[in-house]
């Protein structure tokens, strides 16, 4: 519980110190690297792990965890990120802390808040269901591979998130288009996990990459967008509840999906997250002056 709370605090503040620090033209590529750094742990640290466990030493974990803390707090306590006064808002924190609660309403009420968190919602319920359930999927597919597939797409975030971070729109407007293509990337990615069943293991790897592929778009692309049209007064506040949606979202693609894998097979059940991406891309499409500008 501990670890966890650190891990939500930690990389919400260093978010939202990202935010404040950067322009507003680099916001959407700084983002997009910091999500990139925070995903890159996912990778190493298993084979870190690995190694650790061949060497039979428990020592090397300790001296290595204590080394990382050292590390990071080296880096942390001497960062430095000047921060443009006028441009900020003067907020009491008393207000805020009032405000914080009722902002849950928000979700709701608030219409960039509210589409950009069933966005985020839904495709992290995708994401959920790929990372659950794929080690079982797999051992069903001839030539599927669990690992070569969960490296493929790890892989694939890390090279879109560094290759396209320029091409996220970073102008507080929204992009109906773009949405709505990462969100049929990742229809299509759960399709082809669907029927890789049946076309075999290529259809099962090509979804591996589409899958990172929208993995490494939509987070930031949507956090960018709400740095921009979220009052300054609770953006911290609203933004962390959107960042919450996004990891309710992976927890609840084990919790929703694997009842429909027991019911019917693993395939159908990429199957409706593939139509679960569809109903996102009908859900994206949105030319009201609110939004649009």
């Amino acid at each position: 519980m501990l670890q966890g709370v650190c891990t939500a605090f930690f990389s919400m503040a260093l978010q939202l110190g990202i935010i404040d620090a950067l322009p507003d033209k680099d916001r959407s590529q700084g983002i997009s690297l910091y999500s990139l750094c925070s995903y890159m742990p996912g990778i190493v640290g298993p084979l870190l792990a690995l190694g650790i466990w061949q060497a039979g030493d428990t020592n090397y974990f300790t001296v290595v965890m204590i080394a990382i803390a050292i590390c990071t707090g080296v880096v942390g306590y001497s960062a430095k990120m000047d921060k443009k006064e006028e441009d900020q808002p003067v907020s009491n924190n008393t207000v805020q802390g009032e405000n914080m609660f009722k902002s849950f309403s928000q979700l709701v009420k608030n219409p960039y808040l509210f589409k950009c968190s069933v966005l985020m919602l839904v495709a992290s319920i995708v994401f959920g269901a790929v990372t659950t359930f794929i080690p079982l999927y797999a051992v069903q597919l001839k030539g599927g591979n669990a690992g070569i597939y969960l490296m493929l797409q790890a892989g694939t975030v890390v090279l879109a998130r560094f290759a396209l971070r320029k091409k996220i729109p970073s102008d507080g407007k929204w992009h109906s288009a773009f949405i709505m293509v990462i969100m049929l990337i990742l229809a299509v990615a759960a399709q082809c996990v669907s029927f890789s069943i049946a076309g075999g293991a290529v259809f099962f790897y090509v979804g591996a990459g589409l899958m990172g592929i929208a993995q490494a778009l939509l987070y930031p692309t949507l956090t960018t967008y709400l740095t921009f049209v979220l009052p300054q007064i609770n953006r911290n506040v609203l933004l962390g509840l959107f960042i919450a949606m996004a990891d309710l979202g992976v927890s609840l693609g084990g919790v929703i999906m694997g009842p429909i894998a027991d019911l019917s097979s693993y395939s159908f059940m990429y199957m409706i997250c593939a139509s679960l991406g569809v109903a996102m891309i009908i859900f994206s499409y949105d030319r009201r002056k609110i939004f649009v500008g």
